[in-house]
């Protein structure tokens, strides 16, 4: 089971409500979840069986069900029936399949989506190029991930050389950061990801 507490006004906590939490409380209905990730208003959980969940906002279709309506309690992403982790971002989220493959959902204003164009998606899409992914960040307008030979790949905004590739450059697709080998997990922020 999962519980959360805290700030709640789009629903994030998964209550059924929009009431702040100062103490732990369950998330309504979801059980038999394997992994959690919470964004900047919404949350999302993989289950043992490789569906994914989400909740709380959904102005730009990152709770990947289609629509862009806020949900209070856990709904289920679309399409997703193997995936193995989940990463909540600002205002999108991706995931990996347990195949490899690499799938992100929601704003796409810089390419964090990592399709090649820049287009939002309310539903989870392939990630260009990606099918041997190991772990998923997504950042604020980018996104990170790692590939099973322990490569760094990341895709989107690069402003402030958050993709790591020794440039400034606005990247679409998913490209290599510079001088990582053997990484494991990632993580990513606004401006910023690391891998360990």
């Amino acid at each position: 089971t999962v519980w959360c507490w805290g700030y709640n006004a789009w629903g994030q906590l998964g209550s059924g409500t929009h009431t702040d939490r100062s103490t732990p409380g369950p998330v309504t209905g979801l059980t038999q979840a394997s992994t959690l990730t919470a964004g900047r208003f919404h949350t999302c959980g993989v289950l043992v069986d490789g569906t994914a969940r989400c909740w709380g906002w959904n102005n730009r279709g990152q709770l990947g069900d289609g629509t862009t309506t806020i949900r209070s309690v856990p709904t289920p992403v679309a399409g997703i029936t193997d995936a193995s982790v989940m990463s909540a971002g600002e205002w999108h989220s991706c995931g990996v399949l347990r195949s490899g493959a690499a799938q992100c959902w929601g704003w796409d204003a810089a390419g964090q989506l990592g399709r090649g164009h820049l287009v939002d998606h309310p539903v989870p899409v392939l990630a260009t190029g990606i099918d041997d992914a190991a772990g998923i960040a997504a950042g604020s307008v980018h996104s990170c991930l790692v590939r099973e030979d322990g490569s760094v790949w990341r895709s989107g905004s690069n402003g402030v050389r958050q993709l790591g590739d020794g440039t400034a450059v606005e990247r679409h697709t998913f490209v290599a950061a510079s001088n990582v080998t053997g990484a494991g997990p990632v993580s990513a922020s606004s401006g910023h990801a690391c891998p360990v």
